[in-house]
């Protein structure tokens, strides 16, 4: 962070709300389909950027239901290496304005890594941490919820839109917080915490031949618990193990959605069956 100056006003600085739609919710595995990005200070935006990205695999029918993006949208745009640059000269100089950063980060993180381009620099506000402080009320701090209750009309799950609501949702907090526009980054941070850094080491997907006594390649049956607690059975061909800032991922086919999935192997309550009909 060697641009910042901690002592700077808010009101002299310039931000960069940002937002990617993947392929899936692993840096590892997955790629960018989407970015888009809002330059702007305190009194308005300054310019505004937006690309589809060529992922140059497919996107799953669980991404395209989250994001709508299908492989014709994409088919015509640039890889990210294409667009690199375009990226790093958009958002340097800026804080990123992000929502929950650590997802977005981790695939800026992947695509600068992949293009050997150094992330120093690079350091972001969380705006879930700013709208929790000002809007304390709410049922949750999702970027729907608060652009709704702010009265700001968008799209969701689209990278510029969902950008744009980033701008609204910090600027409306930042009114409340300090309207006077007498804060500096110090101040700011004593409020929202340290700002959000991309991990420095990427985990990429480690080759293994045997998980937990399921084979690579083999067809599985595990009892799954999902992130509301629910416990389903699903049917799986393991391909991989993947550790995400030390969450360790199961990369597998999955019958019952039929496309690519990844598992949390800490959602894995059973392994009941194997196709040689061993139980573990």
């Amino acid at each position: 962070m060697a641009h910042l100056n901690f002592n700077s006003k808010l009101s002299d600085m310039v931000f960069c709300a940002l937002d990617l739609e993947t392929t899936g919710t692993s840096a590892s595995v997955h790629k960018i389909v989407e970015i888009g990005m809002v330059k702007f200070t305190l009194d308005g935006v300054i310019d505004e950027y937006e690309s589809f990205v060529n992922p140059q695999e497919h996107i799953p029918q669980s991404a395209t239901r989250v994001h709508g993006i299908t492989d014709e949208m994409v088919s015509s745009a640039m890889p990210i290496s294409s667009i690199i640059k375009e990226i790093e000269s958009f958002l340097k100089g800026t804080i990123l304005i992000i929502q929950n950063p650590g997802f977005d980060l981790s695939f800026l993180s992947r695509a600068f890594y992949d293009n050997n381009i150094k992330l120093d620099y690079i350091c972001a506000i969380d705006t879930v941490r700013i709208s929790k402080l000002v809007y304390p009320q709410l049922d949750n701090h999702r970027l729907n919820t608060v652009s709704t209750y702010l009265g700001f009309d968008f799209k969701p799950h689209r990278a510029l839109p969902d950008a744009r609501a980033c701008v609204e949702i910090f600027l409306s907090s930042l009114s409340i917080l300090d309207p006077k526009r007498k804060f500096t980054l110090s101040n700011f941070i004593s409020i929202h915490g340290k700002l959000i850094k991309p991990k420095p080491v990427f985990n990429t997907a480690k080759k293994v031949k045997e998980i937990n006594g399921m084979k690579i390649g083999m067809p599985v049956i595990i009892k799954y618990k999902d992130s509301e607690g629910n416990t389903s059975e699903r049917e799986i061909i393991p391909y991989n193990i993947v550790n995400d800032g030390g969450v360790v991922n199961i990369l597998a086919y999955c019958k019952l959605r039929k496309e690519e999935r990844l598992f949390k192997m800490d959602r894995i309550t059973e392994i009941i069956n194997i196709l040689e009909n061993n139980l573990i």
